[in-house]
């Protein structure tokens, strides 16, 4: 899939796939809904660790909310508002937040790249929590990455989607050339 802005030009590149099989689902053992923390961890480049975790904030999906994010998904197929079935953008929506609520950056945090994997149908009425774990940390060029996982719940017991996310999380101080 390609997005183009108004002159043609190729501004974003994805897909979208189906596995041979579908996969198992993930043990919601091995993903603990923390909450986030009332006073939030300052995280400096260099300082995130694979193994740190995410809370959680959770998500009720009302009508209200669910209508909206069909609008702001731009999503007109029918059956999503007909049957009260939860975007998978919302999937993503609903990590991102987590992450940025978790801990207090020293900028930014910069959108790289995501992957979500769809596991079963969320709905309205239903309350989405994420599990989320740094799963590698690196700096490249000046810039400091953090790869997550987050698992999107749905009432405590439903795994509805993992979603894999790449972000910048410090990013590098650009230098100035003396004039």
């Amino acid at each position: 899939m390609e997005v183009r802005d108004p002159a043609g030009n190729i501004i974003a590149i994805g897909s979208a796939t189906l596995p041979n099989a579908k996969p198992p689902l993930p043990d919601l053992a091995d993903f603990p809904v923390l909450p986030i923390e009332k006073l939030l961890r300052p995280i400096a480049a260099g300082e995130f660790c694979a193994g740190d975790r995410f809370g959680c904030e959770p998500d009720t999906v009302t009508a209200e909310s669910h209508a909206e994010s069909l609008k702001d998904f731009r999503q007109t197929w029918p059956v999503y508002a007909e049957q009260g079935i939860v975007h998978v953008s919302k999937f993503a929506q609903v990590a991102t937040h987590n992450a940025l609520g978790s801990y207090k950056l020293s900028t930014p945090s910069i959108y790289v790249a995501a992957n979500t994997q769809h596991l079963n149908i969320a709905r309205v009425g239903d309350t989405l929590t994420s599990s989320g774990i740094i799963t590698d940390a690196y700096e490249r060029k000046g810039n400091h990455y953090a790869e997550q996982r987050h698992l999107i719940i749905a009432n405590g017991t439903t795994p509805v989607a993992l979603v894999q996310r790449i972000s910048i999380y410090a990013a590098r101080k650009e230098r100035v050339a003396n004039a």
